[in-house]
């Protein structure tokens, strides 16, 4: 007798936890699945000529120009006035990767990185800001799971302006 493809035999288990790393913000943090944080970079010297009221520059990153971005910035209309600009979480392009591959987050410390399962994220209510899907709490603290969609498009739009 063949097996049914549902059995709980023939199914693989489901990982418990999902590796994540939490970016340090200058106020709270991002919690991003680890697959799509590729690197953590030091920031160097950015190229630019736009105007932008959260995109700080470019930085070149395996022969790719990076828009470098302040998550604070984009929330709140104006990049801050003590924003250090010392490390940069570079993101996978999820949205239009053809035409935004990679950018660049500014964090404010080294990240870390947690294995979490679903039971440890608990949705908390927070002030809507731009950029932020929703926010959580972990282990009693607040962070914000980003809104990659929203953040990629308003890149795109203040990179192309139509």
């Amino acid at each position: 007798m063949r097996k049914s493809m549902n059995d709980a035999a023939d199914r693989k288990e489901l990982p418990q936890s999902l590796p994540c790393l939490l970016l340090p913000l200058q106020k709270g943090g991002l919690l991003l699945p680890n697959a799509s944080v590729p690197e953590i970079i030091l920031a160097r010297q950015l190229s630019s000529t736009l105007s932008s009221t959260f995109i700080l520059g470019m930085l070149p990153w395996r022969n790719v120009q990076l828009p470098i971005i302040s998550f604070e910035g984009l929330c709140d209309g104006q990049i801050p006035n003590n924003l250090a600009l010392r490390r940069v979480a570079i993101i996978k392009g999820l949205q239009n990767p053809e035409r935004l591959p990679f950018y660049g987050i500014v964090v404010s410390a080294i990240p870390q990185v947690l294995h979490l399962s679903a039971d440890d994220v608990k949705g908390i209510e927070g002030e809507e800001r731009v950029g932020c899907r929703q926010h959580v709490s972990i282990a009693g603290r607040a962070m914000m799971l980003p809104d990659c969609d929203q953040i990629e498009a308003r890149i795109l739009n203040d990179l192309h302006p139509e």
